[in-house]
């Protein structure tokens, strides 16, 4: 499969647009809306990337206009990461 932005790998890759039909994945975007209407009943967004074994790499969208939530699910017993980028190139959490 061909990735969906360059410097990034995912084995599956999932956008859902809020407002708009997704066929077949009306239940998932509303299980997706409801956490984030828990997360924060203020925060607006028009797409929702749904991903399975993701790897990224250090960018900024050029459509981000603020920012951005993540949630992991999963059993976890080994591997993974999530490095989050400060100000700095070299601040990495």
């Amino acid at each position: 499969a061909v990735p969906h932005r360059s410097g990034m790998q995912a084995q599956e890759y999932l956008v859902l647009h809020r407002g708009k039909a997704n066929d077949g994945y009306s239940d998932l975007l509303a299980l997706l809306e409801d956490l984030l209407a828990w997360a924060d009943t203020s925060y607006g967004c028009n797409r929702i990337g749904v991903t399975k074994d993701f790897q990224g790499s250090p960018h900024i969208d050029s459509s981000d206009v603020s920012f951005q939530y993540v949630a992991s699910l999963g059993d976890f017993d080994v591997g993974g990461q999530l490095c989050v980028e400060g100000q700095r190139p070299d601040e990495v959490y």
